[in-house]
């Protein structure tokens, strides 16, 4: 198993929206391994505005909000003219929020074929809740806060089959 980890500080909005664009470009560049990231943290830590700012730059149509209360939202993508055929590697995203529900809820919900249908890409808010049935590769990115306006984020790409 090879696990890999990063920190990262974001001190403002504006820095956490430039990120979420530089993640993109290494969540392409693993996608034929990874399609399924993990969102830590309290309330507050920032892991719906992240999701936000992904979206945003993957072109999904809004509004974004957490999909607390109805468990798991889906976006379909569509290649914006501008952008390259090959630039789209998802056609569809599909944030959980597993606060909740339990890991039965989930798979009943369709987890696994979500999961396996690399035309997807997860963003998995309280992951813990359902730790169970994770699959092997993924990314889990833990938001945690550091001061009043900034946040700390440990990025972590875990990839079962590589050493």
């Amino acid at each position: 198993m090879k696990k890999l980890f990063v920190k990262k500080r974001l001190d403002s909005l504006k820095e956490t929206k430039k990120w979420a664009r530089e993640f993109l470009r290494d969540l392409k560049r693993e996608a034929d391994k990874i399609n399924v990231v993990f969102l830590q943290g309290d309330l507050g830590a920032g892991k719906t505005t992240f999701s936000r700012f992904l979206l945003e730059e993957l072109g999904a149509t809004g509004p974004f909000t957490s999909p607390t209360f109805v468990i798991m939202k889906e976006y379909e993508l569509k290649r914006p003219e501008k952008m390259e055929k090959d630039d789209l590697v998802w056609e569809k995203i599909c944030h959980w929020d597993c606060y909740r529900v339990d890991a039965k809820t989930v798979l009943d919900l369709g987890w696994w074929e979500q999961v396996t249908d690399r035309k997807n890409l997860l963003l998995v808010e309280w992951p813990e809740k359902i730790s169970e049935i994770w699959p092997e590769n993924y990314w889990l990115l833990k938001f945690s806060h550091d001061g009043e306006m900034a946040r700390m984020v440990r990025v972590e790409k875990v990839l079962a089959n590589e050493n």
